[in-house]
């Protein structure tokens, strides 16, 4: 069996948590915002989430499920998606040096690198397209 890669330190101690069922995943994205996410996922019984007991980072695998630009445009139409401020910023944002370097993925419109402190390097990884235009100006 393949050892699991923390997408964040590269490292192998990632541990199994849960799984979750795509068809429970499908339901409750049609319930709860309209939206069908099955073309993402009818391939796959189940969606796995692993650890990284390094870090503490959550993760889907072994093969995580990617929403496309129109995934994301179609979340964007709801107020709570992209908003100026999540309470989850200050739990990073007390972690961050002035000196660090961030690579945020997923950054929406930019919204928790502008809140950055000054002398930080960040760059910003987004597969909504307006967003990142939007992020961008």
């Amino acid at each position: 069996m393949k050892k699991l890669i923390s997408p964040i330190t590269g490292g192998t101690m990632v541990a199994f948590e849960t799984s979750i069922s795509t068809k429970t995943i499908i339901q409750q994205y049609l319930e709860g915002y309209g939206i069908d996410v099955s073309r993402y996922l009818d391939k796959k019984p189940e969606v796995a989430i692993y650890k990284c007991e390094e870090s503490g980072c959550r993760f889907f695998g072994p093969e995580h499920e990617v929403g496309d630009s129109l995934f994301y445009a179609t979340l964007q139409q709801f107020p709570w998606y992209y908003m100026d401020w999540k309470w989850e910023f200050k739990q990073v944002l007390d972690k961050i040096k002035p000196s660090a370097k961030v690579l945020e993925i997923g950054c929406a419109e930019g919204s928790f690198m502008s809140h950055l402190p000054d002398g930080v390097q960040s760059v910003g990884l987004e597969l909504n397209e307006v967003a990142a235009r939007t992020g961008a100006k």
